[in-house]
């Protein structure tokens, strides 16, 4: 059973293992990058200056900016580049084959 406030996002299959995939939960466009079996949901918007991050620039457990070359960490959220910024993370459960996620 999935807890209230989540939605579903995408079937797990849609997901390649160590890719990123635009989706959209509600109005929200998100990024869900798959590694081995999780899935970590985040903000599609560097956390520099809100510039759109383009999912091919993720590598790793990591998400480039290539306005500026600001770099998060896509479990955590947090800038490589200055610790008090954070790419948005949301919870997500992968249940009967499917990603859900909570926005918060």
């Amino acid at each position: 059973m999935i807890p209230p406030g989540y939605q579903k996002a995408a079937n797990f299959t849609d997901l390649m293992d160590g890719k990123t995939l635009e989706a959209e939960v509600g109005p929200l466009p998100i990024f869900l990058h798959r590694r081995g079996d999780q899935v970590f949901a985040t903000g599609v918007y560097c956390a520099h200056q809100d510039f759109r991050l383009n999912p091919s620039n993720c590598s790793g457990d990591t998400i480039l900016c290539p306005a500026h070359g600001y770099r998060m960490n896509i479990r955590t959220g947090a800038c490589l580049n200055e610790p008090d910024l954070f790419l948005p993370t949301y919870p997500t459960l992968v249940e009967n084959g499917e990603v859900w996620v909570r926005l918060i």
